[in-house]
């Protein structure tokens, strides 16, 4: 757990509760890590138990501490509104398996407290931390309810967010159609209502939507408006994903010094937000950024570091990407066979979750492991497979790419 984010949440526990809470919270602490170190330094503690596994047990007892005591010092609405700030600390920080014990705590023990847009907005995190996560259905789920209440409430902001998670959810499924209409309409509600950070992200979901169909000129174009909006508009996390979206699209059009300026301005925003979840992703670029230019001991300490991070956040599509990656290091490096096995568990974990374009572009470097070991009918084969999921999601220009891959190794 991120010392800087339990910081943070002490800092709004300690302004809503008071000093007595403040005094309690240290007398506990002083008291438990007293307790726990004498443990700890008798030589019948696990010698597998690490300095920082400790430190994170510390940290995790902590925030239970904070959370549950503030409970006996305020009350109601009071208390629920220090959860909901609480949960939104912990999405900034990428902490998201305190957000969603945070969120579903809300709509459990403390549903009685809450109004219709408090529970539209609950819904509305819940479910982006389920997307975050992979549970797609779960998140459709509570986007669903979160937009009934936020017709109810007639409310265009909340509405044209929903809109735009929806959008998301449906690309992420496959149903691209569906995900650009959500899309458009969440754009054109946010442009009526001047609401400037869901104007940027809508931009940057358009855009990566064309990177999806492989329209990459197009892709940059909705980044470059998104980044039309003011740093006072749009908040350092949304500025975050959008430096991040054209460090990825550069790199697919092999510009990697532009994708290298623009990952290095996102990085600069993530020292200040702490988000380990954009942490992640910016390291998933930078490792194949290393890659590109055949620094392979830089490749693998980001990609595995990253590695680290999904897996502790849950979130199995990027834990499939990271195997990828490791994959093509060492198919490049000459390890065929670790190099098959990381591809090996790449698919398998897209296909568990059904998501044809990583699907398909983990065929396409398993194809081309294929063809380095001269097994050219393998190599078809996969090459096939990412064919038909391609054009079943009407991604024409990569279908092209695909093709012109198979014309040269049938030559």
């Amino acid at each position: 757990m991120n010392t800087n984010f339990l910081k943070e949440v002490l800092n709004h526990a300690e302004a809503a509760c008071g000093k007595k809470y403040q005094n309690k919270l240290l007398v506990l602490r002083e008291e438990r890590e007293r307790f726990l170190n004498n443990h700890w330094q008798r030589k019948k503690a696990p010698r597998e138990l690490k300095k920082k596994q400790r430190d994170d047990i510390l940290r995790n007892i902590d925030f239970d501490t904070i959370v549950y005591y503030a409970g006996k010092y305020i009350k109601g609405k009071e208390y629920t509104n220090l959860l909901i700030k609480i949960a939104l600390t912990a999405i900034n920080y990428g902490e998201l398996n305190s957000a969603k014990y945070i969120l579903e705590s809300l709509l459990g023990k403390y549903l009685g407290f809450l109004d219709d847009a408090f529970m539209a907005r609950t819904l509305l995190l819940l479910g982006q931390i389920h997307f975050y996560q992979n549970n797609y259905d779960s998140a459709i789920k509570s986007c669903n309810e979160s937009l009934r209440l936020y017709n109810k409430l007639k409310d265009d902001n909340g509405i044209a967010q929903i809109k735009n998670n929806m959008g998301i959810l449906m690309v992420e499924k496959g149903y691209l159609n569906e995900g650009e209409k959500l899309f458009k309409d969440s754009l054109d509600i946010a442009r009526e209502n001047n609401l400037f950070d869901l104007i940027a992200k809508t931009n940057m979901h358009l855009g990566n939507l064309y990177h999806q169909y492989g329209d990459f000129n197009e892709a940059i174009i909705s980044y470059n408006n998104s980044l039309k909006c003011t740093e006072a508009e749009v908040t350092p996390e949304t500025k975050t994903l959008i430096y991040l979206n054209l460090a990825i699209t550069y790199k697919s059009q092999q510009e990697y010094n532009k994708a290298f300026d623009v990952l290095q301005k996102s990085l600069k925003i993530i020292q200040v937000t702490k988000n380990k979840y954009h942490k992640g992703l910016a390291y998933i670029v930078k490792s194949e950024l290393s890659l590109s230019n055949k620094d392979y001991a830089s490749s693998i300490a980001f990609i595995t570091t990253s590695f680290s991070i999904f897996s502790e956040i849950g979130d199995r599509l990027s834990v499939a990407e990271t195997y990828k990656i490791l994959g093509i290091i060492n198919r490049e490096t000459g390890k065929y066979d670790q190099s098959l096995s990381y591809f090996e568990n790449s698919i398998r974990i897209n296909k568990e979750m059904n998501h044809k374009l990583n699907l398909a572009e983990g065929n396409i470097e398993l194809a081309k492991l294929y063809i380095v070991k001269k097994n050219i009918q393998e190599a078809l084969k996969c090459l096939a497979q990412s064919e038909a999921l391609f054009k079943d999601q009407n991604a024409d220009l990569r279908v092209k790419m695909v093709k012109e891959l198979k014309e040269t190794i049938q030559e």
